[in-house]
């Protein structure tokens, strides 16, 4: 399979600002520019390392198929690498699984995990099936791409199933994350489907399960009950107004529940 590669992938993570140390984990088939927005309201008061995981577009390659532990160890390296022992984790779907396996590690100071991947029961047909329809369709209108995006409402259209205002993103945001799923490892990321949740100690930190009010990719409470009885230490919170990714719907909302959890 062919490769698409852009510019933006070129720094396998980000490494900014200035406070106590702040760890952000994307989702599945995502990479650390799906926190670009969120980057300026949290870089004056956070040192903040978003790394790309294993498998994903400019991250490092999966060494076989996906598993929550091999993410985990791609997070861990980059942490040891930046000099974080522990650091506050936030993680949206896929990061928010890896936040809490580094929690179960011990390198957490504090975790808010935004819509968790991994409550599901598998096989995942329905996320599988999805997640499959989606790429085909980016690959098959990949040279119209360009040119559908720059429209608002085929941008809120192309983004449904992970925000309710896709149209906040500028068409080259939109483009390069598209580009960007193209680029992933599509079958071995996908394989995390085949791995769920296991019930997780209290890590003796706080920990914060939110989930987006509008998600229709994960939706509540049938992907979350799994997740409050395997972190029944976790707080439980509705983030309003906001689907899936909600970095791309209310950055500010995001970026205030982060902030104010681990400073609190």
């Amino acid at each position: 399979m062919s490769r698409t590669r852009d510019p933006l992938t070129s720094e396998p993570y980000f490494r900014g600002g200035d406070g106590q140390p702040l760890v952000l984990l994307h989702g599945g088939t995502d990479t650390w520019h799906t926190w670009e927005d969120v980057l300026p309201l949290l870089t004056p008061h956070h040192d903040v390392l978003a790394p790309t995981l294993p498998g994903h577009s400019g991250g490092p390659a999966l060494p076989g198929r996906a598993s929550i532990e091999l993410f985990a160890d791609g997070a861990e390296a980059v942490m040891d690498e930046a000099g974080f022992a522990t650091a506050h984790l936030a993680g949206n779907s896929l990061g928010g699984w890896v936040a809490m396996e580094l929690a179960r590690r011990e390198r957490a100071r504090s975790v808010v995990v935004l819509s968790p991947a991994g409550g599901w029961t598998p096989p995942a047909r329905r996320l599988r099936r999805l997640s499959v329809n989606s790429e085909r369709q980016l690959r098959f209108g990949k040279a119209v791409l360009p040119l559908m995006l720059r429209s608002p409402a085929l941008r809120r259209m192309a983004f449904r199933r992970f925000a309710r205002r896709g149209d906040r993103l500028t068409p080259e945001q939109a483009l390069q994350g598209c580009l960007r799923v193209l680029d992933a490892d599509f079958p071995l990321v996908l394989s995390i489907l085949e791995s769920r949740i296991t019930p997780y100690p209290d890590p003796g930190v706080r920990v914060l399960l939110a989930w987006a009010e509008h998600d229709r990719f994960l939706p509540s409470p049938k992907y979350s009950d799994a997740w409050r009885a395997a972190a029944p230490f976790a707080e439980w919170r509705i983030l309003p107004g906001v689907g899936h990714v909600p970095m791309i719907d209310d950055p500010q909302l995001v970026a205030q529940t982060i902030h104010d959890w681990a400073t609190r």
